[in-house]
């Protein structure tokens, strides 16, 4: 199940959200923002990941924290066909792992994902529908600010 929404993700009632990175281990914006200082040590971890080559592109990484839990994903820093594809076998991942993910009290996942613009959205939803368009043990929310 798909839905989008606007605003601050972390207002979600999801368990889950994810942080897109850099695999040069530089947060970018979004992901500093994010994490802020309420996540500063997964920030270090995903950092010190990234560059001892533990965490790269297709290899997602979830850390249990108090309140959410955190799963990067990490990306090349380059164009949007290839972020298409990192992000394409993250969600296969996940669909993969979904027993890994929290549940709410209906025994669903929900996972948010933040995007910047409407328009990162539009290039990404076949993608998402793809594979979780029929989806009834995962719901995402899909997030702009």
């Amino acid at each position: 199940m798909l839905t989008f929404k606007k605003g601050d993700v972390l207002s979600s009632s999801a368990k889950t959200f994810v942080v897109p990175i850099y695999a040069s281990g530089d947060l970018g914006v979004n992901a500093a923002v994010l994490l802020g200082e309420r996540y500063r040590s997964i920030a270090d971890d995903c950092r010190k990941a990234c560059l001892n080559g533990s965490l790269h592109p297709g290899r997602l990484m979830l850390f249990r924290a108090l309140e959410k839990d955190v799963l990067v994903l990490p990306r090349e820093e380059s164009d949007w066909e290839s972020f298409l594809k990192v992000l394409s076998k993250g969600l296969d991942s996940i669909k993969r792992n979904k027993w890994r993910f929290q549940r709410n009290e209906k025994g669903v996942a929900v996972i948010a994902f933040p995007f910047s613009t409407d328009t990162d959205i539009e290039g990404t939803k076949e993608v998402f529908k793809e594979r979780f368009g029929d989806e009834s043990s995962i719901e995402v929310e899909i997030w702009t600010v």
